[in-house]
């Protein structure tokens, strides 16, 4: 049970880390983008982790598709040296899971694809951890930066990371209400009588309540919370303190059905169950 405690934690703080890393850095991190219609991609899960292929030049990377981040997309120190990236000076700095204090160097590649979708003249950033720690899958991270310029839907039931572009008729569902914030897309949900916000996390391994009298040990029973018509997820229950948000909707919840994330027009389509398919 600690182990699995330990991993909720890192999430947890590793989101609040990515959620502010975009501060200081204004305006679009890409200088264009190029796509049109229906663009799916595969998408496959490793210890409760979304993973994609993007394309950076001639190679072809796996990484974390992470809706928790506003980054554009993190790579490690050697997939960038690999495809030749240019690193102009950016700089971010955050605390990992473990409290340490580091450093990423912000870089330009030319071109990014994703599957049809095309950014060119990309800021990314470099994918940096502690000595001695490494999340459960070492890979780098697409985020918001890139996946907002796209109606997105993830379709875990499928085996489906759809990044469609204009032309592509929208996913039939039921629509729920879907906020964009500074935080993230945020929905909101009811938990004992009191309106909580949560962040879509696709990166969060489990769903995650935040709670300043929470258990040291996180033993508490996990909570039910129907977070849109039909979907509940169980949500587990942490003291977690600077997280700008009420909880983390996470890999539990993204199992059951297929979501649609339209961030230009703050829409959100919940797809049928995987077991009515």
């Amino acid at each position: 049970m600690r182990d699995g405690v330990a991993r909720l934690a890192a999430r947890a703080t590793g989101a609040l880390a990515l959620a502010f890393a975009t501060v200081g850095c204004a305006g679009s991190p890409f200088r264009s983008l190029s796509a049109q219609g229906c663009n799916p991609l595969p998408l496959r899960v490793e210890q409760d982790l979304l993973l994609v292929d993007v394309h950076v030049g001639d190679a072809a990377i796996a990484v974390i598709v992470d809706t928790g981040s506003s980054l554009s997309l993190t790579l490690r120190p050697q997939e960038l040296e690999r495809v030749g990236a240019r690193f102009d000076g950016r700089t971010r700095t955050f605390r990992d899971a473990r409290g340490a204090l580091l450093t990423a160097r912000g870089a330009i590649v030319p071109e990014v694809r994703l599957g049809a979708a095309v950014f060119r003249d990309v800021a990314v950033w470099e994918s940096v951890h502690s000595d001695g720690w490494s999340p459960p899958v070492d890979a780098g991270h697409l985020g918001r930066g890139l996946l907002a310029a796209l109606r997105v839907t993830v379709d875990v039931p499928a085996g489906t990371l759809s990044l469609d572009g204009p032309g592509c008729p929208l996913p039939a569902g039921t629509p729920h209400p879907f906020e964009v914030s500074a935080n993230g897309w945020v929905t909101r949900a009811e938990v004992a009588g009191r309106e909580v916000e949560l962040v879509w996390d696709t990166a969060a391994t489990s769903s995650i309540l935040v709670s300043n009298d929470a258990p040291a040990d996180a033993t508490r029973e996990p909570t039910a919370v129907v977070v849109a018509p039909g979907v509940t997820g169980r949500f587990a229950t942490m003291a977690l303190d600077g997280l700008p948000v009420d909880g983390l909707v996470g890999a539990e919840v993204f199992r059951q059905r297929a979501f649609t994330f339209d961030e230009t027009r703050s829409r959100l389509v919940i797809g049928s169950p995987a077991s009515t398919r």
